[in-house]
């Protein structure tokens, strides 16, 4: 989330509270309606702000009638709820011209799916976090390759991910230059 709050203007505290304020109102993704899940600030937003030692209050704008989540002060991001599911390659999202990879290209989508957990003190998202919630947060990045030398590579590298026979120190290393 700080990498990710990078260049928006806001700390990154303020850019994941106005995140999970998304949840809590009706908004609009790609043309389709997406309805307020409230249930957000009971099980993900309050537990997170219990946790973090501060308050939380989920009120009505009486001016915008939309929902607000009121924070007493920042949430405490080394302790987000969240662990690490699943990262998914999807080079099948690739875009290509000029006659497939030979022309102009780019290698898809990188999406890293985390599930939701009870906050810190009782497990930090961590394997060893009880009370998975059904719940899961995607985020998906653009894959900054172009051309299809580049492509391939990537391909490659994702594909040598596959010959190690555990997620061990070797496999997380190689993964992590992937």
């Amino acid at each position: 989330m700080r990498e990710l709050a990078q260049g928006s203007g806001q700390t990154p505290e303020s850019f994941v509270k106005d995140w999970l304020s998304l949840w809590v109102n009706n908004y609009t993704v790609n043309g389709d309606n997406v309805p307020a899940r409230t249930d957000m600030f009971a099980k993900v937003i309050q537990p997170w702000a219990t946790a973090s030692g501060i308050s939380s209050a989920l009120v009505v704008n009486p001016s915008t009638h939309r929902n607000e989540v009121l924070l007493g002060g920042s949430l405490n991001l080394d302790i987000a709820p969240f662990r690490l599911l699943a990262i998914v390659n999807r080079i099948d999202l690739g875009k290509s011209s000029g006659g497939g990879y030979g022309g102009s290209s780019d290698a898809g989508e990188l999406r890293f799916v985390f599930g939701v957990t009870r906050p810190s003190p009782w497990g930090a998202g961590t394997e060893a976090s009880c009370d998975l919630k059904e719940f899961t947060v995607i985020f998906e990045y653009g894959v900054p390759r172009s051309g299809c030398r580049q492509v391939i590579d990537w391909a490659q590298q994702w594909a040598q991910l596959g010959t190690h026979a555990s997620f061990d120190a070797s496999y997380l290393a190689q993964l992590e230059t992937v």
